[in-house]
Formats: structure tokens, C-alpha cells, sequence
């Protein structure tokens, strides 16, 4: 009897110390998982600093990889990718920017209050609505095929966010610029009633 009970408390003291060796191995891989996402994600920014935007993207999809719930390594995907669209054409172009507004909505819907990441979101939408992000906005530079996803984006922003003046005023830019004049001028009534006198003075609303 005597014996059967030491075995037994044996048993679960090597089971427990086994399950703390586990659980410490689990909790170090994901340690590593996320400093590898990082370092990943450092590079990636590098790499577009320098122009490599196709290694970027390599960088970042590693990043995704190994930390697939991180808004930020999502949302420069899709930079990474709106910049290598300005150099193809027609099919290619399009499928670029396809999968950078796949990227930009799963960055949303990883964590939709993340205001951080919803404001550095709003120029990003402008982009890929525009052909080439280094000339102004005119209608011959305006990409039809995603100007509504853009505005649909500033929308549901702006409902969220509509006691948000910053926010607001951010938006109202993109509006204008990208001709969204009847959404802008929602938005110059929103900032009216919260801070009329940024009206006055604002760059984004002269």
C-alpha cells in the first residue's frame, strides 16, 4: 500500500514538473515567434526606405507569418504593395491593389479601435485610390475601381470616430483631394459643430 502510494505521488510530481517544462517551451517558442515577426517587420520598413518594395513585402509576409494577429505588419503590406502597383499596368496594377485592400480590411478587423492604426490606414486608401501618389490629384490620376472602398473606409471612420475633430480632419483631406466633395462637406459639418475655428485656419480645409 505504502509502495503504491509513493508511486503515485511520484507519477504526478514528474507529470507536473514535465507540464511546467511544456508550457515553458510553448511560452519561449512564442517569445521567439513574435521577436522573429519584429525583426521581420524592421527589415521590411528598411527595405521600402530604400525602394525594395518586393523584398518588403517578403519581409513582411515572414512577419505575418509568425505574429498573424498584428494590424501594423498588415497595414505595410499594403503600402508595400501600393507602391509596387505605381510601377505596372492595367491587370497587374489592379491585383496589387486588390490584395493591399485585402491587407488594409484585415488590419481593421484585427482590432477595429485601434486608432493608431485606422489613422495611419486614411492616406493609404488615398493612394490606392490614385494612380501615381506622386503627382497631385486630378481626375486623369484618380483610380475609379477603388475610390468607393476609399470612401467607404472614411465612412465607417467617421461614424465611429465623429466626436473625434482630428480624425475628422484628417479624412476631410483625402475627401477633397480624391473629389469626394459631397462626403467632404459631411465632414466640414462635423467639424464646424465640434471646432468651427479650425475652419478658419486648417490647411485641410484651404
Amino acid at each position: 500500500m505504502k509502495e503504491t502510494k509513493s508511486r503515485l505521488v511520484n507519477s504526478i510530481k514528474y507529470t507536473g514538473f514535465f507540464g511546467i517544462i511544456v508550457v515553458l517551451f510553448i511560452y519561449l517558442q512564442m517569445l521567439f515567434r513574435i521577436y522573429y515577426a519584429d525583426v521581420c517587420f524592421e527589415n521590411a520598413v528598411r527595405s521600402i526606405d530604400r525602394g525594395e518594395y518586393d523584398i518588403a513585402v517578403v519581409y513582411v509576409n515572414q512577419a505575418i507569418k509568425s505574429n498573424s494577429e498584428e494590424p501594423n505588419y498588415l497595414r505595410l503590406k499594403a503600402k508595400a504593395l501600393i507602391l509596387i502597383s505605381t510601377d505596372a499596368t492595367g491587370d497587374e496594377s489592379y491585383e496589387y491593389k486588390t490584395v493591399a485592400l485585402d491587407s488594409l480590411r484585415k488590419a481593421y478587423e484585427l482590432n477595429p479601435n485601434n486608432l493608431v492604426t485606422i489613422r495611419n490606414s486614411v492616406p493609404l486608401y488615398y493612394y490606392l485610390s490614385v494612380h501615381d501618389y506622386s503627382l497631385p490629384p486630378s481626375v486623369d490620376n484618380l483610380d475609379d475601381r477603388f475610390i468607393r472602398y476609399a470612401a467607404d473606409f472614411f465612412e465607417t471612420v467617421k461614424e465611429r470616430y465623429s466626436h473625434d475633430v482630428g480624425v475628422i480632419t484628417l479624412i476631410a483631406k483625402y475627401e477633397n483631394r480624391l473629389g469626394l466633395y459631397e462626403e467632404y462637406n459631411d465632414s466640414v459639418s462635423l467639424v464646424e459643430k465640434l471646432r468651427p475655428d479650425l475652419l478658419d485656419w486648417h490647411t485641410n480645409f484651404n
